[in-house]
């Protein structure tokens, strides 16, 4: 059975994004009042996790926020998008309104594991019905104050156990967690 996998990064304090849905807190992005562009060479595994999974799945403002990164980066995947707002499908994915019938539905079928992107309500929603199976988490070394949560809307308790650790240059932190 394929496995829901939610890779992602937050801040130390449990963000994902700013109240406005904005990465500049990211590694990668220019410091603020300065030109320094942090190295961003290290690799967290994102090449491990594209030849793992061969779909992904999102909520809106997720989708929103990947749009203005220019090119579609997920070419080649079968992307879906959560929502309960009225969009259309279009060349780059396919629109759910039901996320947890749209995930038990790609569990039963047969291919590759599935990336959950994101965002906090998302993985919350996910992770309380029992959808998410790994939680590979990157702890980015900043405090950003408040943002969007890393899980929102998380109605019980979840046991996680720890199956990896690993300790990066730039200050990054990486746990793998497997779903109990």
């Amino acid at each position: 059975m394929r496995k829901v996998i939610l890779y992602i990064a937050s801040s130390l304090d449990g963000f994902i994004a700013r109240k406005d849905g904005k990465l500049d807190w990211l590694p990668g992005s220019e410091v603020e009042g300065s030109k320094e562009v942090e190295d961003t060479t290290e690799e967290h595994g994102y090449e491990e996790l594209m030849e793992r999974t061969d779909a992904l799945i999102m909520g809106r403002k997720t989708y929103e926020q990947v749009l203005t990164f220019g090119d579609w980066p997920y070419s080649g995947m079968k992307c879906y998008v959560c929502t309960s707002k009225k969009l259309k499908d279009n060349e780059n994915v396919e629109i759910s309104s039901d996320a947890v019938s749209l995930v038990k539905d790609l569990k039963s079928k047969d291919g590759k594991d599935i990336w959950l992107v994101g965002g906090g309500g998302l993985n919350g929603s996910l992770l309380s019905e029992g959808l998410v199976d790994e939680i590979i988490l990157t702890i980015i070394p900043v405090v950003i104050g408040e943002g969007i949560g890393l899980f929102d809307k998380v109605s019980n308790d979840v046991k996680l156990k720890l199956t990896n650790s690993k300790e990066f240059k730039s200050g990054m932190v990486q746990l793998k967690y497997q779903v109990a």
